[in-house]
């Protein structure tokens, strides 16, 4: 019998839009984020204060923006996004 991973049995990843890559642009002027400006989850930890599962866990809950989907193994999160979503975080305190 071959040995063989199956994939039935994995979790769902969280939920994430698929954004045509047209739609992918860069900010028009230094400092100022684009409607389509993306954020990765590399940079995104710098910026929001808890650890990669905390992320995901967040996400998963519905308590943290969920991620858009760039390919098939690429998601990132909309940079507005995530902006109002810490000025709301900072005007709860």
């Amino acid at each position: 019998m071959k040995n063989h991973i199956s994939h039935r049995n994995t979790p769902p990843a969280a939920k994430a839009e698929v954004v045509p890559s047209h739609t992918l642009a860069g900010s028009p002027e230094p400092g100022t984020p684009a409607v389509h400006s993306y954020i990765r989850q590399k940079e995104l930890l710098r910026i929001v204060p808890f650890s990669p599962s905390t992320l995901w866990r967040k996400v998963k809950a519905g308590t943290f923006i969920a991620p858009v989907r760039l390919s098939h193994r690429i998601v990132a999160w909309n940079r507005a996004s995530v902006s109002a979503w810490l000025q709301a975080q900072a005007g709860r305190k």
